[in-house]
C-alpha cells in the first residue's frame, strides 16, 4: 500500500514532467511554423472540459466511471496543469483584446476559487472536530436540549429554539422581578444576535471578539441586578456561547458548501466564453485566408 506522502509525491513529479514535456512538445511545433496557440488552446479546452466533468460525475454516483476520490485526485492536478497551458497559450503575457482579457479574467476567476475550494476542503474539516471535541461538553448540552445532532440544514431551526429559549428568560425575569433591565439589555444587544447566524467572516478567521465583547457586557451588567435577575443572566449567557458556538459550525460548513457556488458556474462561464472564442478565431483564420 502506497502512503499518502509517496503518492502525492509521485503526483507532484508527474506534474512536473508533464508540464516539462508539454513546453518542449509547444516550442518544437512552433518551430515548424504553425501556431503552437491553436495546439495549447485545444489542449486547454480539453483539460477544462475534463474538469468540468467532475461536477456530472459526482451527480452520476451509480455509473461505473471509477472512485469519486480518483477523480479529485485527477482534478486537483490536472487543475494545476491547466495553469501552465494557460501561460503557454497566451505566451507568458498579459492577453490584449476585450475578449481575450475576459476569457483570461474568467480562467483566473475560476483558478483561484478552485485553489480556494482546496484550501477549505482540506483546513475546514479539521477546525470543525477540534471545535467539537474543545465543546464537547457544550455540544452533548446542546444534543439534549434540541433532541437531535447538529447539522447544517437545520441550523435555523436550532437558532430559532435558542432563540425562543433566550426570549422565555426574558418574560420570566419581567414577571419575577418587576424590572425592565434584562428586557432593556436584550432589546438592545440580543435581539438581532439570536435572530440569525451572526459574525461569518468573524468566525472563518477564528475571531471570538464578538463572543467575548458580549460576555463582557454581560459581566457588567450582572453587578447591577438583583439576585434573581442575575440567575437568570447566567442562564442567559450559557445561550449566547451556545448560539456562538451554532454560528461557528454554520460559518464553516456554509464554506465547506458555498465555494462550489462559485467555483462552478465559473467553470461553465468558461467554457461558454472559451467556445465563443473558438469561433472567432476561426473566424477570423478563414476570413485572413
Amino acid at each position: 500500500m502506497i502512503s499518502f506522502a509517496a503518492r502525492r509525491l509521485f503526483n507532484l513529479w508527474a506534474l512536473v514532467i508533464a508540464s516539462v514535456v508539454a513546453l518542449f512538445v509547444f516550442q518544437a511545433y512552433s518551430v515548424t511554423l504553425s501556431r503552437s496557440q491553436y495546439l495549447s488552446g485545444g489542449f486547454l479546452l480539453a483539460a477544462v472540459v475534463f474538469l468540468a466533468a467532475y461536477n456530472v460525475r459526482k451527480k452520476l454516483p451509480f455509473l461505473p466511471l471509477g472512485s469519486s476520490a480518483a477523480w479529485l485526485q485527477f482534478h486537483i492536478y490536472v487543475g494545476w496543469f491547466t495553469f501552465f497551458l494557460f501561460m503557454i497559450h497566451v505566451e507568458f503575457r498579459v492577453p490584449n483584446g476585450f475578449l481575450e482579457s475576459l476569457l483570461a479574467l474568467l480562467y483566473l476567476a475560476a483558478a483561484l476559487s478552485g485553489v480556494l475550494g482546496l484550501w477549505i476542503s482540506k483546513r475546514y474539516p479539521p477546525r470543525i472536530a477540534r471545535h467539537n471535541q474543545a465543546h464537547l461538553g457544550s455540544t452533548e448540552s446542546e444534543s439534549r436540549k434540541f433532541g437531535e445532532e447538529l447539522i447544517f440544514e437545520r441550523i435555523p431551526v436550532y437558532i430559532r429554539q435558542v432563540r425562543e429559549k433566550a426570549e422565555e428568560l426574558i418574560v420570566r425575569s419581567v414577571e419575577e422581578s418587576k424590572s425592565s433591565s434584562l428586557a432593556d439589555f436584550y432589546s438592545d444587544r440580543l435581539h438581532v444576535y439570536f435572530s440569525g447566524p451572526r459574525n461569518f467572516w468573524l468566525h472563518n478567521m477564528e475571531s471570538s471578539r464578538p463572543l467575548d465583547s458580549l460576555i463582557w457586557e454581560v459581566g457588567v451588567l450582572l453587578r447591577y441586578l438583583s439576585e434573581k435577575e442575575q440567575a437568570i443572566l447566567v442562564e442567559l449567557s450559557e445561550l449566547i456561547r451556545i448560539k456562538d458556538q451554532i454560528d461557528y459550525r454554520y460559518a464553516l460548513q456554509a464554506m465547506l458548501k458555498w465555494w462550489l457556488f462559485c467555483h462552478v458556474p465559473l467553470t461553465y462561464c468558461l467554457l461558454i466564453l472559451t467556445a465563443a472564442h473558438v469561433v472567432v478565431v476561426y473566424a477570423f483564420s478563414v476570413g485572413a485566408q
